[in-house]
């Protein structure tokens, strides 16, 4: 199973840097990645063209949940889901670093953020200095919401959603909430950083809403609460990101790519929210092999960008 991954400590920058660019081309040459083009029909030039359909046709991207299914013969999604799991979108669950001095959580959809959040509180020891969440003020639209039978929060924004699960998931009701609110009437230039004054605990607990880098197009992404996160914290002995399982491999290029702009390549994981009792299957409502093929794209666009930036750094 393909699994980036950033040694530990006591590597050198350069060391890293090499392991990561090998990391990057094995996949890119490997034969998993090859086959799962060729499944679908495309290569690793044309799977852009015919795959990477959030551009709506007035130039602002399109949210998932939105895209429209399309069928695949079943035959297909059984082959493609093995390949799947090879490329790391199924298995990736556990964390390689053990007992990281902070937990990140990786905003999500109304239903993801709280798994997610769950999950990151299984995670956290007396090792861990803090825990921080991070999201934007995307509205919640009635279909996140819908899937949900039992909702957990009337929060309005991904923001407030995030911000209730950590309150509930790690038993934080009551305590003070601190914001440094700057805002706007585009929701997509919105940011904040609030902090959770939980004095039982020396362990932190912050929940960051970034702006879009595109405020006109999108919301903030990965790439753009990322951005915003670093840019307000100071690195750390090691950090675990927790996310959905089958974006763990895209939103490691997203992360590296960040600290690589820093000169920094700190001990980090990133693991998924789903256990081993728990994970998508090939005849789950989960499973869509349609939206799996954006995570390629994703892995191809930003494996390139890596390595981009690698090469500009050595040269």
């Amino acid at each position: 199973m393909i699994r980036f991954n950033l040694p530990v400590q006591g590597t050198g920058f350069t060391e890293k840097t090499e392991m990561l660019s090998s990391q990057i081309h094995e996949f890119l040459e490997s034969d998993v990645l090859s086959e799962a083009l060729s499944v679908m029909g495309v290569d690793r030039t044309t799977v852009f063209d015919k795959f990477n359909n959030r551009s709506g046709l007035d130039g602002k991207v399109i949210e998932s949940q939105y895209l429209e299914k399309v069928k695949i013969r079943p035959e297909t999604s059984q082959r493609m889901y093995f390949l799947f799991r090879e490329l790391g979108f199924i298995d990736i669950n556990k964390p390689v670093i053990h007992h990281p001095s902070r937990i990140v959580i990786l905003g999500a959809s109304y239903r993801a953020t709280w798994d997610r959040t769950c999950a990151a509180a299984r995670w956290k020891d007396e090792h861990t200095k803090s825990v921080d969440g991070l999201g934007c003020y995307r509205p919640i639209s009635p279909i996140e919401r819908s899937a949900v039978k039992e909702p957990y929060s009337s929060a309005e924004t991904e923001f407030g959603v995030l911000s209730d699960a950590i309150l509930s998931c790690f038993q934080l009701d009551g305590s003070e909430v601190i914001d440094d609110f700057h805002g706007d009437r585009n929701l997509n230039r919105i940011h904040c950083v609030r902090a959770i004054d939980n004095r039982e605990s020396e362990c932190k607990y912050r929940v960051f809403s970034a702006p879009s880098t595109e405020p006109d197009v999108r919301r903030a992404d990965t790439a753009d609460t990322i951005q915003y996160y670093l840019d307000r914290t100071e690195p750390d002995d090691s950090m675990l990101f927790i996310t959905n399982n089958r974006y763990c491999n895209r939103q490691f290029l997203q992360i590296v790519y960040e600290m690589l702009r820093r000169n920094q390549l700190f001990p980090m994981d990133i693991i998924g929210c789903f256990d081993d009792e728990n994970l998508v299957s090939e005849d789950d409502n989960r499973y869509d092999v349609m939206q799996y093929m954006l995570d390629i794209v994703a892995m191809l666009d930003w494996s390139k960008r890596v390595l981009d930036l690698l090469a500009e750094k050595n040269t």
